[in-house]
């Protein structure tokens, strides 16, 4: 998740394409969300 968060904020470069719509696609992090809602 760390990563991501640096990722973010557009390091080593910003990775936000416009016609995409967001940064980062929900099912990339998605697992993540699920597990810290069960723990």
């Amino acid at each position: 998740m760390f990563i991501l968060l640096i990722n973010s904020m557009g390091f080593p470069l910003n990775n936000f394409d416009p016609k995409v719509g967001d940064t980062f696609k929900t099912f990339y992090y998605s697992p993540f969300i699920i597990l810290s809602f069960i723990f």
